[in-house]
């Protein structure tokens, strides 16, 4: 089974050995007539409006509009079939587990799909955990922790065994460790969740993280961002590089509630105040 290396749509070749011959076998693709795929739901609605879409008709909702410009792009055709008669895939669709296969070309092509629109993450989407926190590649980190002397120097301690008077190294060592790839983490055990492994963001990239992920998420509140960094990521002064990152943001200082001006309070009576500003006054 040989595939090809373009990833504009997905297709497959196979072959055959006959009396020592390689003889084709069969062939499909995404972009062929001939080789027309179908796809079936238990979505009647999409299923009608896909019907009217071929008579020449158009749907009214942006959802539907969008899901048959893609399935047109494409060339499918989607034919109905009830929910009953697809259990087991009907659950995998609705469970499917996450597949961290970077060579998974499901996952490519769907990775490529959504590169072409625009994603609105949102943060109640990451602390719920529906969506995956962006700049959370392990091979990029890997790469920007080699670069600081500071965690190279952590990995070489753990690696040896041997203790040091370096602050910031000190500090890394007691709650560090080395995954599997090599990569520097801090693991997190909470109650009735699977243990995470946090990423050690070094000193010098932290401010940019921060900044990244702050303009990323529409600029939410310094809690909201210690609680999405502190579920994916693990820094020295984390807390104080939020603050910084946050009141140096033009957006967020302007929305702030500006106080109130302090007017001087006395317990004195109104007649003789009025009395004493009169002189004045005059």
């Amino acid at each position: 089974m040989t595939a090809p290396s373009y990833r504009c749509g997905l297709g497959a070749t196979l072959y055959i050995n006959r009396n020592d011959k390689l003889l084709l076998a069969g062939f499909f693709s995404a972009k062929l007539r001939q080789a027309q795929p179908f796809v079936l739901t238990d979505s009647k609605p999409y299923v009608q409006a896909f019907e009217k879409l071929c008579r020449g008709e158009f749907a009214s909702s942006p959802r539907v509009s969008t899901y048959l410009s893609t399935a047109s792009r494409f060339q499918v055709s989607k034919r109905y079939v009830s929910g009953l008669a697809i259990l087991p895939s009907d659950y995998s669709s609705r469970n499917a587990p996450n597949c961290n296969n970077p060579a998974c070309q499901i996952c490519n092509f769907i990775h490529l799909q959504e590169e072409c629109v625009v994603r609105h993450v949102t943060t109640a989407d990451i602390l719920n955990g529906t969506v995956t926190l962006p700049f959370t590649s392990r091979t990029l980190w890997f790469s920007n922790q080699t670069e600081c002397s500071d965690l190279r120097r952590t990995v070489a301690h753990l690696r040896q065994g041997k203790l040091t008077n370096i602050k910031d190294i000190k500090r890394y060592l007691n709650v560090a460790s080395l995954a599997n790839d090599g990569l520097l983490v801090v693991k997190r055990n909470l109650p009735f969740t699977p243990c995470r492994e946090l990423i050690i963001v070094p000193r010098q990239v932290l401010d940019g993280l921060i900044t990244s992920i702050h303009i990323k998420l529409d600029h939410p509140s310094c809690h909201q961002m210690k609680s999405i960094l502190q579920r994916y990521f693990y820094a020295l002064d984390t807390d104080k590089a939020i603050e910084s990152v946050t009141s140096s943001c033009h957006q967020c200082v302007s929305l702030l509630k500006t106080p109130k001006v302090r007017e001087e309070q006395n317990s004195a009576e109104p007649l003789k105040l009025l009395v004493q500003h009169l002189p004045q006054m005059s």
